[in-house]
């Protein structure tokens, strides 16, 4: 069994190190002696990843400069696909935590964007990559006027494990479709929308909230997502269906860096009447008061 441990006071201390808030891209390596900064080309995360290890990971997303919202969540489906992978994994987390907490001293971003990469089918207990970047929002007009969407017949081979082989097809996928497509939304041959290839994937169809629950990778904002809509909606937990697009009422994407994104074109199909509905709306205003009140330092 692979196990992520060491002694908690080898970690490098923010004070050690000239801390460069101009770099854009910051990656850690967690070792038994400790953390420091490794130099890897890339100028996105996806990029950084095609130059470290294959294995697991989690993308995540500081609020108020230091703050997760359930980063526990991330950590546990670290260890969950890992698992699925046949490499069993136990993080030491407290070792862990200190490291994302002297990262992000480090790099000094107001907000930023992480990944943690576990990587796998290693003889001895697996470094950890920390890739921090600056947290760029998506245009706040894209909240207010939604997002088009394609489908495609795909599905990822293993859904219940997240890894970094699935990064380069689906960003190289993604690159060949026109500039105004957000998002890809992958199919089954049945007809059966499942995710996207960044997010999970929900739709109101007359007043319930449908979203898939078999064949997808169990995204932490999908999970909030869903414990706060059964308070304000029926949900029904299974696939929406390609047949149904006309009878969607509403539609949304969800992620760790987005939260929730309306959807207002699928294919070309207009959804309800083209315009992010008021269900979406309620639920993301009640998502954004959750994350103010439920985001916490890594320590």
């Amino acid at each position: 069994m692979q196990t992520v441990q060491g002694a908690a006071n080898t970690l490098f201390r923010c004070h050690t190190m000239k801390s460069d808030p101009g770099a854009r891209i910051h990656t850690f390596r967690l070792t038994g002696d400790g953390l420091s900064e490794v130099d890897v080309a890339g100028s996105s995360l996806d990029e950084v990843s095609q130059h470290l290890p294959g294995g697991t990971y989690t993308t995540l997303r500081t609020f108020e400069k230091d703050r997760f919202l359930h980063l526990d969540a991330h950590l546990d489906r670290l260890e969950a696909s890992a698992h699925a992978l046949h490499n069993p994994l136990i993080l030491d987390r407290s070792r862990l935590r200190e490291a994302l907490a002297d990262a992000l001293a480090h790099t000094g971003f107001a907000e930023s964007r992480l990944r943690i990469t576990i990587p796998l089918n290693v003889k001895d207990t697996p470094d950890v990559y920390i890739t921090v970047a600056p947290f760029t929002a998506i245009a706040p007009e894209l909240y207010e006027t939604g997002v088009r969407a394609v489908t495609m017949l795909i599905a990822r081979a293993l859904p219940r494990a997240k890894t970094t082989g699935f990064i380069a097809p689906s960003r190289s996928l993604k690159a060949s479709l026109p500039h105004d497509v957000y998002e890809v939304l992958m199919v089954t041959g049945d007809g059966q929308i499942l995710e996207g290839f960044t997010s999970n994937f929900f739709a109101f169809i007359q007043g319930r909230l449908v979203t898939a629950v078999e064949g997808v990778l169990e995204g932490i904002t999908r999970s909030i997502v869903l414990e706060l809509a059964e308070t304000m909606f029926t949900v029904e937990l299974r696939a929406p269906r390609l047949g149904e697009i006309p009878q969607f009422d509403e539609a949304f994407i969800t992620s760790s860096s987005r939260g929730i994104l309306p959807i207002v074109v699928i294919n070309e199909q207009v959804i309800g009447d083209g315009r992010p509905g008021p269900r979406t709306r309620r639920l993301r205003q009640t998502y954004d008061t959750y994350v103010k009140q439920a985001a916490r330092p890594a320590i």
